[in-house]
């Protein structure tokens, strides 16, 4: 097993890509039906344009990242990274952290073990279309 079964299991891709409002309800959603605990971070531009009058006014949502980490209490902690599209309003998927040049082999199974069981959640997230 090299370093592509590491980038398969780590990598879970959402069915439909999902805006930042959606990721972090699925985020949420899989934190609590595993009993996880969910750290997480969004980071988005916005811009403020087409004043209307003094109290009116548009913003527009730019790009977008979401990270954050998901928990097993006193067990393990996995990072991840959600995978926005070009243009960063739109997440595609999940990605955990990996050590370059490490094996499947070489991570903890505690580590391995949040990755499936959040594939999994996920997948079990996304009705069947």
């Amino acid at each position: 097993m090299g370093i592509e079964d590491v980038i398969e299991r780590r990598t879970i891709e959402f069915p439909r890509p999902l805006g930042v409002a959606d990721t972090e309800k699925l985020l949420i959603d899989v934190a609590q039906a595993l009993s996880y605990r969910l750290r997480w971070h969004v980071d988005q531009q916005k811009t403020v344009g087409d004043y209307i009058d003094v109290n009116k006014y548009s913003i527009e949502l730019g790009s977008a990242s979401v990270s954050g980490s998901y928990a097993v209490r006193g067990k393990a902690t996995e990072s991840f990274r959600c995978e926005a599209d070009q243009e960063g309003t739109q997440f595609a998927g999940i990605r955990f952290e990996l050590v370059p040049g490490w094996r499947l082999s070489e991570y903890r199974p505690e580590a391995v073990a949040i990755w499936d069981a959040v594939r999994e959640q996920v997948t079990k997230s996304f009705p069947k279309e």
